[in-house]
């Protein structure tokens, strides 16, 4: 699979700017044999430290860190409180939870996403993310479809959407996209017609971008929020 040709090129275009510290990077390519990836590691690590010990030390350390935070992820850990070290949020008292699905960069940036992460906090709703879908349960969504997505990011948000509306884990889910991202754009139709097929579990659509209103956003939430919180009072009575 691909990813966005944006972030491939952002070690250059760090290195482009004035006055720009020091930019550690290397190719890795999982296709080439392992002693490849090896250099690889000794090559980002040259200006630090040339003793191959400590990088494989300084390595196997980072790994097992990747694992503990993955694993705090499918707890359904977000990932601001896991770098803070807090523990899991309790569930809030309105018992509704949003799948919340896009770029983690846009979810997890509270200046690009318009603090929206946080507006469905404030409201007491318990958010669960793509991070928090375990990669089998990805694939299994992604084997159903007719033809296969090419983007790494956009197969983990197709993968999680599909699971939710399958598994009803949710009662509605967001899908918060940018306005110049092709491959969103693109399977946001695709995820809009796998959730008109569920029936059971609605999904909205937000885009941003630098025009992006805050009053707008927030309007849409509130009417979100309000029709699903109206249809699990009208299911319970």
């Amino acid at each position: 699979s691909y990813t966005c040709p944006k972030l491939l090129g952002l070690p250059d275009m760090l290195k482009a700017l004035p006055d720009a510290p020091k930019i550690l990077s290397a190719n890795f390519d999982a296709k080439k044999k392992r002693r490849y990836y090896y250099k690889s590691l000794l090559d980002v690590a040259s200006p630090i430290t040339k003793n191959p010990l400590a990088v494989h030390g300084a390595y196997k350390a980072a790994v097992d860190a990747q694992a503990q935070f993955k694993a705090a992820q499918l707890e359904g850990g977000l990932i601001d409180d896991i770098m803070e070290n807090k523990t899991r949020r309790k569930k809030g008292d309105s018992e509704v939870t949003i799948g919340l699905v896009g770029h983690p960069y846009n979810i997890f940036d509270s200046h690009l996403s318009l603090n929206f992460l946080e507006r469905l906090r404030r409201k007491n709703i318990n958010v669960v993310t793509a991070e928090s879908v375990a990669h089998e349960d990805i694939e299994k969504q992604l084997s159903s479809l007719p033809k296969a997505i090419y983007w790494s990011y956009e197969k983990q948000i197709v993968g999680s959407a599909m699971h939710w509306l399958n598994s009803k884990i949710v009662d509605g889910i967001v899908y918060l996209l940018a306005f110049a991202c092709g491959p969103d754009s693109m399977i946001q139709v695709l995820l809009e017609d796998e959730a008109s097929k569920a029936r059971q579990t609605p999904l909205m659509s937000v885009v941003v971008d630098e025009h992006s209103g805050e009053a707008g956003i927030v309007t849409r939430l509130e009417a979100f929020l309000d029709m699903i919180q109206y249809k699990k009072m009208k299911v319970s009575t």
